[in-house]
């Protein structure tokens, strides 16, 4: 995903990117491009949402977070799924 992205995309939280003291890594997930994004980088602290330190809770916080921050973006649960779908059968876009 290096650079701008230019197609919708929204955030969502893989329940397996829990990190103890900082909570559930968010990932970005682009239409139509296959797989994932988690942020953050080398030089860049990715976004931690949800519970520092209870992972059950955690992950249901930042699926509330999530959701909240993509409603506020004007998408609907469905079109959230939409957008998340095809992230699993899209395509790897190399960008320069």
């Amino acid at each position: 995903m290096a650079g701008v992205i230019t197609g919708r995309f929204i955030y969502w939280v893989d329940p397996a990117s829990w990190v103890k003291g900082k909570g559930h890594r968010v990932s970005i997930v682009v239409e139509g491009e296959r797989g994932h994004y988690p942020t953050g980088s080398a030089d860049k602290e990715p976004w931690w949402w949800g519970d520092r330190q209870d992972e059950a809770r955690s992950l249901e916080l930042a699926e509330q977070t999530a959701l909240e921050a993509n409603t506020r973006r004007g998408f609907t649960e469905e079109q959230v799924m939409q957008i998340l779908m095809s992230s699993m059968r899209g395509q790897r876009r190399v960008r320069r």
